[in-house]
């Protein structure tokens, strides 16, 4: 869907919400062992939101990023960068703190309200600079055909938000 409408950002909130559902109804459930059913459906809510979240923010910088080299670049950043999560995840949800999980559920919806604050400003962010970027399109057409691409420095170029 995200790629049919051209917009990253709107499905990604979509998702992180779906998942904010899931962490709340977690982090609700005074009882897990005796209500495991509230739990199942925090669970399922958290996954089908983080799910989808995860693999549009992973597509938006390779889309967003003009040329190879810088590409990959940007790419390895993200991925280096997000497997921090994955270490600091392994320290949040510690075995004395179940079956609730306060810190660990607590610190994911943070990250989830976070994900939504960066993708809001992101998505003004790109918005903008497209806007810009149309506002010199008549420009360019004069100065004539630019034979050099410039990557997504080009006035050309619009960024998907």
């Amino acid at each position: 869907m995200s790629e049919r409408i051209e917009k990253r950002a709107i499905p990604l909130i979509a998702s992180a919400l779906f998942a904010i559902i899931g962490y709340i109804i977690l982090l609700s459930n005074p009882d897990p062992a005796g209500r495991p059913g509230i739990s199942y459906l925090g669970t399922f809510f958290a996954a089908g939101g983080i799910y989808p979240a995860t693999a549009l923010a992973l597509s938006w910088p390779a889309i967003n990023v003009s040329g190879q080299t810088k590409r990959a670049v940007a790419n390895a950043m993200q991925i280096s960068i997000g497997n921090l999560g994955a270490v600091l995840g392994t320290q949040l949800y510690r075995a004395n703190d179940g079956p609730r999980y306060i810190v660990g559920h607590s610190f994911a919806l943070g990250y989830l309200v976070g994900n939504i604050v960066v993708s809001s400003i992101l998505y003004s962010l790109l918005k903008s600079e497209n806007q810009r970027r149309d506002q010199i399109a008549p420009e360019v057409k004069e100065v004539g055909e630019l034979v050099d691409w410039q990557g997504d420095d080009d006035p050309r170029w619009r960024f998907k938000f």
